[in-house]
């Protein structure tokens, strides 16, 4: 599970960066608003800043979204560098802009955006 300050970055992340001896461990719970079944990778030491103590080794089975508390399990533990190089579910799938594209002062992403721009003969306007 990523955490951020600019959630208008989401679009375009390209990856995600663990620390290399941090434990991280794979839960089973729900989505705390579409209360479906997901996989997240927490680090160990922050499970309980997500998911309440009550809820660990809960009834997956039996789970509503009426409930209160959200039942998890960790499936599996280890070290961040054991994630390197795996792939993750873009929270938002990124789509190259077709039309206008606001443009603040600027940003490390102009190195590769405008650029770009011009390779593709998109249109910018400003």
């Amino acid at each position: 599970m990523a955490w951020t300050t600019t959630p208008w970055t989401l679009p375009s992340n390209l990856g995600l960066t663990v620390g290399a001896s941090i434990d991280y461990a794979l839960v089973q719970t729900f989505n705390p608003y579409t209360h479906l079944p997901v996989f997240v990778i927490l680090a160990k030491d922050l499970i309980l800043k997500y998911l309440k103590p009550e809820g660990e080794n809960g009834d997956m089975e039996t789970y509503t979204g009426e409930q209160k508390i959200i039942p998890w399990k960790i499936l599996a533990s280890f070290k961040g560098s054991e994630l390197e190089g795996i792939y993750y579910e873009q929270l938002l799938p990124f789509e190259f802009p077709q039309s206008i594209v606001q443009q603040p002062p600027y940003s490390r992403y102009d190195e590769w955006f405008w650029p770009h721009c011009r390779q593709e003969s998109q249109w910018i306007v400003s």
